[in-house]
């Protein structure tokens, strides 16, 4: 472990796994337009997590504060290399499947043992995600919905200290962070199929980690470290990206250095329910000036006469195994 990736894989390093992992058809099709919100002091309430019990690994039970704005002691830490720009996404857990609502099959995430994976984790909507409940969080889940962004979570190597997080999201509506490229400016891009209307993110566009540390988990994410396109694809690029955007990517291509974000991932509720150490400084960051003291997720609700779920990509060329 890992395999050995594909003839000619130009995709993330390591390759995805060989299994789908989800989200069912079904769950990835629903209008995700019901907002709940719950008290930033009783995410436990609400959340999906896992716990003992569950065949999630120890390492990803309970409920986990994603710290980008460097609030926490541990950020603050002078030897914690924190730098990130904060979004007002806040909570996630990797809870175990249970019956969904809504017309949607099922909630929850399981564990591959084949690919040691924990997936799928959608961003879009389900009780394992939460943004503040402000204009921030309805922007963040908006762009969720609309590229079914959804996250694979596998551990690599031997042991579970180094994880690495697949992202993929519809062919139709690809992404480079907040900014949409389509379908065929993303497989110029390194992009891949993922199987089902979905493609697999160039792990050299963005690439997303986590390390176990003492306290938690350090995130670290990896920007435009590119490798060369051909000259084809170079031109096709131009021609496909906005000009803003294809002079950033020309660029990153000149100058070829990596732009690396950290921040901590700290557990603020355990397996069975208690509260952490961190939970107090969640609690007093939650209710910070200029922050909501509120979370909100999102669960399937009437449709919005708009149809979602996968829809065609471009036409394949050579494929990684899915």
């Amino acid at each position: 472990w890992p395999p050995p990736p594909p003839p000619g894989w130009g995709g993330p390093n390591p390759p995805p796994p060989n299994l789908w992992g989800g989200p069912s058809v079904k769950f990835s099709s629903a209008s995700f337009t019901k907002r709940v919100t719950f008290p930033t002091d009783d995410p436990a309430a609400e959340m999906n997590y896992a716990g003992p019990g569950s065949e999630m690994p120890e390492g990803l039970w309970g409920i986990w504060w994603m710290d980008q704005a460097g609030f926490s002691s541990v950020a603050k830490d002078p030897d914690y290399p924190w730098a990130m720009v904060a979004t007002p996404e806040m909570l996630a857990s990797f809870g175990p499947e249970k019956p969904g609502s809504g017309g949607v099959d099922k909630f929850g995430a399981y564990y591959e043992k084949d690919t040691r994976c924990v997936t799928p984790i959608e961003c879009y909507g389900g009780p394992q995600w939460a943004a503040f409940n402000n204009t921030g969080g309805d922007v963040v889940f908006g762009g969720h919905a609309t590229t079914r962004n959804t996250l694979s979570f596998c551990y690599g190597g031997d042991g579970t200290d180094h994880i690495n997080i697949f992202q993929k999201m519809l062919w139709s509506e690809a992404s480079v962070g907040a900014v949409t490229v389509g379908p065929w400016a993303a497989r110029a891009l390194g992009c891949t199929d993922a199987g089902l209307g979905y493609t697999w993110i160039n792990g050299g566009l963005i690439n997303m980690t986590m390390e176990r540390r003492s306290w938690g988990w350090d995130r670290v994410t990896t920007v435009l470290d590119l490798v060369q396109p051909s000259p084809l694809h170079e031109a096709a690029l131009q021609q496909m990206l906005p000009s803003w955007l294809w002079q950033l990517v020309k660029m990153g291509l000149a100058m070829q250095k990596r732009v690396v974000a950290h921040y901590p991932l700290l557990q603020i509720v355990d397996g069975e329910g208690k509260r952490t150490e961190y939970f107090d400084e969640w609690l007093a960051f939650s209710r910070t000036k200029k922050r909501s003291g509120n979370l909100q997720m999102k669960f399937p609700g009437p449709m919005t006469g708009r149809k979602l779920g996968p829809k065609p990509g471009p036409k394949p060329g050579p494929q990684a195994e899915n």
